[in-house]
């Protein structure tokens, strides 16, 4: 009967499951997926991180090369180039070929989370000013794709950043080249990292954290809030539900206790490796 009402009628049922405050999969409205963060593992990478919530999983790995700086920038800041794909084996709704208008959005999203959060100085990516400074490429693939992917996406990035460690170099001005130690590496000074947490809202008022795929087709709007530390860096809201000041009030304190519960979470994960947290 069940799974003939979810065929039928999913909203119905879904509903019920509300009312009952309590989700199909067992979870309460304000309890997140398990969570997995696991850094390094690719050999090839200067670092690099795996997180896995639910069944949404995100790899990440960061190759920095050297370059010229900018024109259009100071002669003593690097750059940082996040880029998400989201192939077609992570999900159904992705098709092969030129990176969808989602991957892009999550890409700029990425970037502006890291720029709005301050946690890396680009000062720290140059090597000489106006000769030579670095490039970070953070490339970074969906294996899975379940829901609340910019949140993941944007985890396994920071943890791979506290993974990354840079070459020495030095520019040698008498003879005009650069000089690089690759076996000495050094990691970077990092400030708050950003991280984020989504919910879904049904019926403008109930709030449901860290949504997955069916939830997120059910709901009538989302909300995504990134914080850094105490500073929120992003509110987006997706869907045409209005939502009272009370509703986002709700919606901004619970992306901040997701947001310490992950931090929390990231600094175990610096300091073990892997750490899986269950909700």
């Amino acid at each position: 009967m069940a799974a003939d009402m979810r065929a039928i009628q999913p909203e119905s049922l879904y509903k019920l499951h509300l009312e009952c405050e309590e989700r199909p999969d067992g979870r309460k409205l304000d309890a997140a997926r398990a969570t997995v963060v696991t850094r390094g593992g690719i050999t090839t990478a200067d670092g690099s991180a795996f997180c896995r919530s639910g069944h949404t999983s995100v790899l990440c790995g960061i190759k920095a090369e050297v370059c010229t700086p900018a024109t259009d920038a100071p002669p003593d800041r690097g750059w940082v180039v996040p880029n998400l794909e989201l192939p077609a084996l992570c999900h159904h709704r992705f098709r092969p070929g030129p990176p969808s208008e989602a991957a892009q959005t999550a890409s700029a999203q990425l970037l502006q989370l890291l720029d709005a959060s301050g946690a890396l100085d680009r000062t720290q990516l140059c090597i000489e000013a106006g000769q030579a400074v670095w490039v970070l490429y953070c490339d970074l693939i969906c294996l899975s794709h379940d829901c609340n992917v910019l949140d993941v996406a944007l985890l396994a990035l920071s943890a791979a950043l506290t993974d990354l460690r840079l070459p020495s170099a030095e520019w040698d001005a008498t003879e005009e080249r650069l000089r690089v130690k690759p076996a000495e590496r050094t990691p970077l000074k990092l400030g708050p990292l950003p991280l984020a947490a989504t919910l879904a809202v049904f019926d403008k008022e109930t709030l449901v954290l860290d949504p997955a795929g069916d939830e997120e087709m059910l709901c009538e709007a989302s909300v995504t809030v990134a914080w850094a530390g105490d500073s929120m860096v992003l509110l987006d809201k997706t869907g045409g539900c209005e939502l009272s000041l009370e509703a986002m009030d709700r919606c901004i304190a619970l992306s901040k206790k997701r947001s310490l519960e992950l931090k929390k979470l990231l600094d175990c994960c610096t300091q073990s490796g892997e750490v899986e947290k269950d909700e």
